[in-house]
């Protein structure tokens, strides 16, 4: 699980690696937040609440 930055991080990565002149480089990206913060907004209204401590726990093994 990941946060809305970290998916901004990935999308400008993919830009990058995408670029001719980037041809045969290697792109590293970083995740810059885990989005466990996220859980308590609208953002997951539509996920049940045992499902948001499920994702939670499963972060954690």
């Amino acid at each position: 699980m990941c946060g809305m930055s970290s998916g901004a991080a990935i999308l400008a990565g993919l830009k990058e690696a995408g670029k001719v002149e980037n041809e045969g480089k290697t792109i590293v990206i970083i995740l810059p937040d885990c989005g466990e913060r996220y859980l308590s907004t609208d953002l997951y209204k539509t996920i049940e609440e045992g499902t948001k401590q499920q994702v939670l726990d499963s972060l954690l093994l």
